[in-house]
């Protein structure tokens, strides 16, 4: 009697573990999804700001200098208009993959609007964020897509506006934000398909 009670028990509790694990892991998915685009699979907004906040502290106590970089895509509303919102997802899906490969260690990918997308670059001046914001300007350049109703080739192009800490020290991690934001503004009026920098440097497609 005694043994099979103590049986049951054990039973009972490797039961409860194991539950309790799984709990633990579904949780932590559930965590992870409500920090993740659904359709990109990159980190959203939320997560963005909160690692922003976090890099630019660290700034704040001396560290090295924190860049951001804000991507639109060129003319995304005449994809969805001409294609349909399928071929406009997979455009986007596109986009998301190449910030995905092209984010490197401690870097964070994001897609933070419709069709902006966003890179935080801890340790990077201007000039070398420029120079990363170029190399993914150039691959997305040269990257197809295929609308699914038609099958229709579908190229699209990206503006980027460059902010760092480096030249802007004495900004908050939002005027930050807000300074990569104008710079992404005057890539659009300068033509689109180009990469300006806050100071006002203008790299176009080339």
């Amino acid at each position: 009697m005694l043994f099979g009670t103590m049986a049951a028990f054990a039973a009972f509790g490797y039961l409860l573990g194991r539950n309790e694990k799984q709990l633990l892991r579904a949780n932590r998915r559930l965590d992870e999804m409500a920090l993740t685009d659904a359709l990109t699979g990159l980190r959203n907004t939320r997560y963005f700001w909160s690692r922003l906040a976090e890099e630019h502290a660290g700034q704040e106590r001396g560290e090295a200098p924190l860049a951001i970089i804000l991507f639109d895509i060129d003319h995304f509303k005449a994809v969805n208009d001409r294609y349909g919102h399928p071929a406009g997802d997979e455009v986007l899906a596109m986009v998301g993959n190449v910030f995905e490969r092209s984010a490197r260690h401690r870097e964070t990918a994001a897609r933070v609007g419709g069709e902006e997308f966003a890179l935080l670059l801890p340790g990077q001046d201007g000039p070398r964020a420029v120079e990363a914001a170029e190399r993914i300007r150039k691959v997305i350049e040269g990257r197809t897509v295929f609308a699914p109703d038609s099958g229709e080739v579908i190229r699209v192009t990206v503006s980027a506006g460059v902010a760092s800490t480096a030249d802007e020290s004495e900004l908050s991690s939002e005027e930050l934000y807000a300074a990569a934001d104008r710079a992404l503004y005057a890539a659009k009026e300068a033509g689109r398909n180009r990469v300006v920098l806050a100071d006002g440097a203008s790299h176009p497609a080339r």
